[in-house]
């Protein structure tokens, strides 16, 4: 198949100027078809189509005269140009503009998912946005981004937002200077493959999305974000290779572990590379690989109260509760699908094959387990585990108080898909 490369977004980031590679490009990087063209658009180049001189280098771009280039471009169908435009304050103030309408809008789409936390994450964000994309060629590489790789461009941002939204919730007393570092961890966790986006989409978008952002923290470094900033970053683009600082409980650590959890959060249910799925089905799954010990807990519990589904917070507290009453410390919830991902309820077994006055002992009380479970280590020789009759009880009793609810949250994202 031949592509035509004049209706491709062609875009260069070079160390004084930004190469644009055809008119198509200058019309979505100026913001011409919103007419919000900022000041400072200069040309570094003269605009020429054979002998016809059509803009002179210097000339300061506006909707006239990107008009005239449109139409001329209509009557002569082969003109093309490379235009070169001049970094300066301006134009970097400008195209600052299109990334904080950008973030507006991102928090007016979630108004109803953060509910009454809405007005706070707004003033957070307006209140810091200057801060959090202060450098200059980091609006100059967004303001491609948001046009050559809108999805990941959009999970940059959704991360951010969910990070404010658990550092605000958390108990850890953020002064404004942490919620910038939070912000900008989740704002530019993914840098590197934002700004090789072309080597991103060639093939394998998958695989190479997570090879390049692996070194967001030195690309981070270039552009002037600081040490506890860059390794935030470099926590979360890296894991789960790089997981020793899921537990701790040092500020690096706490920002990463509220970024990674708002970014694993967003990549379910975004849907970044997979389907999307509803936010209470994405929380689950977090909640799963809390209980595998993968994420921390407390963090995924802030970001349910963040996002109001607060009845997996009850449903996980709950499961950790009776999973303490075991006097043997030796219970186990099974099957370990989370509240959405299975029709059974989750139930609990015995690690121990000693008798015990709570294990129910009739053959249709037990469970031979005949694979290699995760949570239930030594189970390849199909060995039998009781099942626990009274936290059981109470956790099925669980499943059916919020039945009524899961199944009407079921039905509403039906018809909103329809």
């Amino acid at each position: 198949m031949v592509v035509n490369k004049e209706n491709m977004i062609n875009i260069n980031i070079e160390i004084e100027k930004i190469k644009i590679g055809n008119l198509k490009s200058l019309i979505e990087y100026s913001g011409y078809n919103n007419d919000t063209i900022p000041k400072g658009f200069v040309l570094d180049n003269d605009i020429a189509h054979g002998k016809t001189k059509l803009l002179q280098q210097s000339t300061e771009l506006d909707n006239d005269k990107i008009s005239i280039l449109i139409q001329f471009k209509k009557k002569n169908t082969d003109f093309n140009s490379v235009f070169f435009i001049r970094k300066n304050e301006r134009l970097a103030e400008g195209l600052r503009n299109f990334i904080r309408a950008d973030f507006k809008n991102a928090i007016d789409e979630k108004a109803e998912l953060f509910s009454g936390f809405i007005e706070k994450i707004r003033s957070i964000c307006e209140k810091n946005c200057n801060e959090i994309i202060k450098h200059n060629n980091i609006v100059y590489e967004l303001s491609k981004a948001r046009l050559s790789s809108e999805k990941y461009y959009n999970h940059s941002i959704n991360t951010m937002l969910y990070s404010v939204g658990v550092g605000h919730l958390s108990d850890f007393k953020f002064k404004t200077e942490d919620l910038i570092h939070l912000s900008q961890i989740g704002m530019f966790h993914n840098i590197n493959a934002l700004v090789r986006i072309d080597a991103v989409n060639q093939n394998n978008a998958k695989e190479r999305y997570f090879e390049y952002i692996t070194q967001s923290a030195e690309v981070a470094g270039q552009f002037g974000l600081n040490d506890e900033v860059r390794s935030g970053i470099s926590n979360v683009s890296n894991y789960p290779e790089v997981n020793e600082f899921t537990f701790k409980d040092d500020i690096i650590s706490l920002y990463s572990n509220i970024v990674l959890v708002a970014e694993q959060f967003d990549q379910t249910h975004f849907g970044l590379f997979e389907p999307k799925i509803f936010s209470g089905k994405a929380l689950d799954s977090l909640y799963i690989r809390a209980t595998n010990k993968e994420l921390d807990k407390k963090y995924v519990d802030l970001l349910s109260r963040c996002l109001k589904l607060e009845y997996l917070f009850n449903f996980y507290t709950a499961l950790d509760t009776l999973t303490k009453r075991c006097q043997h410390e030796s219970a186990v919830p099974y099957p370990n699908t989370g509240l959405h991902g299975s029709k059974t309820p989750t139930l609990f077994l015995c690690k121990r094959n000693k008798s015990c006055e709570y294990s129910k002992v009739s053959l249709e009380g037990a469970v031979t387990l005949i694979k290699d479970i995760s949570l239930l280590k030594g189970d390849k020789q199909g060995i039998t585990y009781k099942r626990c009759a009274v936290l059981t009880k109470t956790l099925v009793d669980f499943y059916n108080n919020y039945y009524d609810i899961i199944k009407q949250q079921a039905k509403q994202r039906r018809q909103k898909e329809k």
